[in-house]
């Protein structure tokens, strides 16, 4: 199967031994070959928000499949973990480097992970970033990449919960209980969601630290505002998220 196109994805990835690997002018055109009869190579065929699960943030950055210091986010592919899962291990107050035989490093500096299998990994992007930063998987001692991104100050992705397609926040309502259709919350009422991708935060952080649950804590050096139906909403907090990455 020949499929043709164009893309503006700067984060366009291509499989080993594309003639081109690389996204390379606005608009380019594309031609991929399906050969149903290959083994699928070890690929990683995304690199998401893990809140929004967009890539990158389309609607204020053009540079769709952008990243930013500090977001969590999600690769998908195909062999690209350990066969078993599993989720991410907490040494001396901070999430490690490696699951399995599994290690993402942007620009030579390991990233945090939180989870990792076969077809997705999740991890902490490091604060430390070039532009475009390069990302490499390694398994067993054997590189996949570098795989060029483009990064921007933030892209922010609200958490969701439930089925995605509905895009529903995962939300808090004041009384500590989940915000849901069944449980709304009322007006004028104090709302708490979670979401990562807000970049640079000040005081400065290290990569894959558990937070602290008492106040201060580090907050978006870029600051933070939420619309609720288009109105501006008064924002009572906006930081890191005590006790967690």
């Amino acid at each position: 199967a020949y499929v043709t196109g164009t893309t503006n994805s700067l984060a366009f990835l291509a499989t080993p031994g594309a003639y081109r690997t690389r996204f390379d002018g606005d608009r380019a055109a594309y031609a991929g070959k399906v050969d149903f009869a290959a083994a699928p190579p070890r690929a990683i065929s995304c690199v998401i928000n893990a809140a929004s699960l967009a890539a990158g943030n389309p609607r204020n950055y053009p540079s769709d499949g952008a990243v930013s210091p500090g977001e969590i986010v999600s690769l998908y592919g195909n062999d690209i973990g350990p066969s078993t899962p599993g989720g991410g291990v907490v040494l001396r107050g901070r999430f490690t480097q490696q699951i399995g035989d599994a290690q993402i490093l942007f620009d030579g500096i390991p990233a945090p992970l939180l989870y990792a299998g076969p077809v997705q990994i999740n991890a902490v992007v490091p604060f430390a970033l070039q532009n475009p930063t390069h990302l490499v998987l390694w398994r067993n001692g054997v590189p996949t990449g570098p795989i060029a991104l483009p990064v921007v100050p933030a892209v922010p992705g609200v958490f969701q919960s439930g089925d995605p397609l509905l895009a529903r926040a995962a939300a808090l309502n004041e009384d500590g209980t989940p915000n849901s259709p069944s449980n709304p919350a009322s007006r004028g009422s104090v709302v708490t969601f979670f979401a990562t991708g807000a970049g640079i935060f000040t005081p400065a952080e290290s990569d894959g630290k558990i937070l602290p649950i008492t106040l201060p804590l580090p907050v978006p050096a870029m600051g933070a505002s939420v619309l609720i139906d288009g109105k501006q909403a008064r924002v009572q907090y906006a930081g890191a998220a005590p006790g967690e990455v």
